[in-house]
């Protein structure tokens, strides 16, 4: 469906979300106040709700009948992979994650946003099953590649980016070096919701890693997650502002999304702090990495 998340609309794209799969389970501290349970609990008929998205008690589905949905799309999407659930949650099998990295390379003229909270199951199925699950996918709709070849899906897909959350500086040390470490063309970090000052120093810094990749985008915004939101220690426009300092030193893009609600109700914003207008003038700030053409 269309969505209303900002980052989802660069010039000349529409925003899009696609939900294969559907239903999560809370793993850390930025998990609390979810939007995706509130709207599960809004919607109890949807094939994700669960009650209070607990481990153990979650219902994680794989929706087989949606994976043709983005070759009906004429038009050229930014599309939000799940942003409903976590594709590489534990349950979602490798094939069936195999068989949506086909449909985003069938595609192509689309841009594809998978973020994720567990990006070590990503590393693992990146390396183990994860050439094998999408080249099955693609011989079952009886499409024949040589693996490798050049007529074929090879790593990284140029129309995949692929993205972690991250809330506060433990997971920042924790996920972010995962990250660095998978095959993508863009790779980027959600710091949302922002609930305590992160320092990326080591993240921009390649002389930290063999591999020597950096972040190529950071999206920041405060909580939005119903009456319970939480502020950022120290206060979110400092966490922008510091974020957007530490971007613009390293070269990475910067995206000022929102600053959740607990500034919005302090400062007559009715929504979740996303009117730029109300925000200090040098907040306002919204780029975006380098975009491929898509296939056509």
């Amino acid at each position: 469906m269309p969505s209303s998340i900002e980052w989802l609309w660069p010039p000349g794209f529409k925003g899009e979300s696609w939900n294969p799969v559907t239903g999560c389970e809370k793993i850390s501290p930025g998990c609390a106040h979810c939007y995706a349970e509130l709207f599960a609990r809004r919607f109890p008929e949807s094939a994700s709700y669960s009650p209070n998205y607990l481990p153990g008690t979650a219902r994680i589905v794989s929706h087989f009948d949606r994976l043709g949905k983005p070759s009906s799309w004429k038009r050229p999407r930014f599309v939000f992979v799940n942003s409903q659930s976590d594709l590489f949650h534990e349950s979602v099998s490798d094939q069936f994650i195999g068989q949506v990295f086909a449909t985003m390379w069938l595609a192509r003229r689309h841009t594809y946003l998978i973020l994720t909270k567990r990006p070590e199951r990503a590393w693992h199925w990146f390396r183990s099953a994860g050439w094998l699950a999408v080249n099955a996918a693609l011989y079952a709709s009886g499409i024949r590649v040589i693996p490798g070849g050049t007529d074929g899906p090879n790593w990284p897909l140029a129309n995949v980016w692929l993205g972690v959350s991250t809330e506060n500086q433990r997971f920042a040390d924790q996920r972010i070096p995962i990250l660095l470490e998978l095959p993508a063309v863009v790779r980027f970090v959600s710091y949302e919701p922002a609930l305590k000052p992160i320092d990326f120093s080591k993240a921009f810094d390649p002389s930290w890693r063999e591999n020597q990749n950096v972040p190529d985008w950071v999206i920041v915004g405060g909580e939005s997650g119903g009456k319970k939101a939480r502020e950022c220690v120290g206060g979110i426009e400092e966490a922008m502002r510091s974020t957007h300092a530490q971007c613009r030193a390293a070269g990475v893009a910067y995206f000022g999304k929102q600053m959740g609600r607990p500034w919005a109700k302090e400062h007559g914003d009715k929504g979740k702090g996303e009117n730029m207008q109300l925000w200090p003038e040098d907040l306002r700030v919204r780029e975006w990495p380098k975009i491929v053409a898509p296939v056509t």
